[in-house]
């Protein structure tokens, strides 16, 4: 009988010891900054959350320049607004009570494209795919989408040309305006979609749509994309 309540003392003994061993290693664990005790971000909705249960469903049929996360960022209050009070979307019914609030919860939490635990006082290098360059992949979501598409595709007001595609871009590349092909590959500076870009009178984007106008280093990657030969 004593040797059986030895036992049962020794296996209770070792239990809690082995417990407390394995809780003392796991508190003596680094997580990641902004981590939760698993080790994932404890706060943070990224971009791709919103654009799979709102913007797919609800918008990008209708403004393809949506499906990137830069084009949102730059029109993120416009958005809300127009969600809010059930003017947008147009053509399908509003959002529901849960996308308004996943919608609101991104943007009261700075409306991040991605959520990664890193160390906020590090300085972070560009990513190769967040730098512009003289390829449609690169131009079509920094200044095609982000600026042009909202008139110029097939369901906008100057659907007449179309520059939502770059097989549409490449289609339309020798129709003269005053003069001028839209894109000339041999003297790309002469091309009539700079011309337009730069006009300082009337430049594209419209001041009235209250668009960023391309700088002039996104000029440059887009003359540098016309003598390429539109890649």
């Amino acid at each position: 009988m004593m040797i059986r309540i030895l036992i049962a003392l020794l296996s209770v003994f070792l239990f809690t010891a082995c417990g407390a061993y394995y809780q003392k290693k796991f508190d003596e664990v680094t997580l990641p900054p902004n981590s939760d005790q698993n080790g994932k971000p404890s706060t943070g909705i990224a971009f791709d959350v919103v654009k799979k249960n709102i913007l797919e469903p609800s918008c990008i049929k209708c403004h393809q320049n949506y499906s990137f996360y830069d084009s949102v960022k730059q029109d993120i209050d416009k958005i809300v607004q127009n969600v809010e009070t059930d003017r947008m979307p147009k053509n399908s019914s509003p959002l529901s009570a849960a996308q308004k609030k996943l919608l609101s919860d991104w943007v009261a939490d700075g409306a991040q494209d991605k959520v990664a635990n890193v160390d906020p006082a590090k300085p972070t290098e560009p990513k190769p795919e967040d730098m512009l360059a003289p390829n449609w992949a690169s131009l079509s979501r920094k200044v095609f989408f982000a600026r042009c598409t909202t008139c110029h595709s097939p369901n906008g007001e100057a659907k007449f040309l179309d520059l939502s595609s770059r097989q549409a871009v490449f289609e339309s590349y020798n129709r003269m305006y005053e003069g001028k092909p839209l894109l000339n590959f041999e003297k790309p500076s002469e091309s009539y979609l700079l011309d337009v870009i730069q006009d300082p009178d009337e430049p594209m984007p419209p001041k009235k749509s209250k668009l960023e106008p391309l700088t002039q280093a996104e000029i440059d990657v887009l003359t540098e994309w016309i003598r390429l030969g539109l890649p």
